[in-house]
């Protein structure tokens, strides 16, 4: 069965992805994109699903890595870690899946009656890896068993900018890049990956 998606939204974020020379695969029966971003930290990699729908599309960043279900232990601890990192969050998400252990960023954008503007598109697809290269050694710090409870990973040095981070994606600021401490989205290395074909 064809999946039903739309065709007008799918071309906008084509558009924009092509005039700005994002390399990407695109799955015309899913209406689906994929796509990689490289990251300037120990995560190195983000892999990208731009999911179009009938109304709406849903930008997902996936880690390279997940947690072993088998764990509970650790499950329960990044459980709670990225409940602490979701809470108040203007846009988008995490996620963790306990069945396979997968952990994602998602953004959720309703074009019902509207097409989406080139800055709502850019916005939606950084968004994810924007917030993977921001948490991401933190989740890695907390998947290696390195913070056990939330005291934890307040002590850990790759979870310390985690109170700066999150007021400041709570408040109106937008900057929250900070090349000081390590926090680079290189955007100009996007490139299509074999990871979904």
């Amino acid at each position: 069965m064809t999946k039903t998606y739309s065709n007008v939204v799918a071309n906008k974020i084509k558009n924009y992805m092509d005039e700005n020379a994002w390399k990407y695969q695109f799955d015309s029966i899913e209406g689906r994109f994929l796509f990689e971003v490289a990251l300037r930290n120990k995560i190195k990699v983000v892999h990208c699903i731009i999911d179009v729908q009938e109304d709406a599309y849903i930008v997902y960043g996936l880690l390279p890595f997940g947690i072993d279900p088998r764990d509970n232990g650790k499950l329960s601890t990044m459980a709670q870690y990225l409940c602490y990192i979701n809470n108040g969050l203007k846009n988008g998400n995490f996620d963790l899946n306990p069945l396979d252990g997968e952990i994602r960023y998602k953004c959720y954008v309703d074009c019902e009656d509207v097409i989406p503007s080139d800055k709502v598109i850019y916005n939606s697809i950084v968004c994810p890896s924007a917030m993977i290269d921001l948490f991401g050694e933190g989740i890695l710090a907390v998947m290696l068993g390195n913070a056990s409870t939330l005291a934890d990973m307040d002590k850990n040095p790759h979870l310390s900018l985690l109170s700066k981070i999150l007021s400041m994606m709570k408040s109106d600021k937008t900057d929250v890049s900070d090349d000081d401490e390590g926090i680079v989205l290189d955007t100009t290395d996007i490139s299509a990956g074999g990871h979904y074909a």
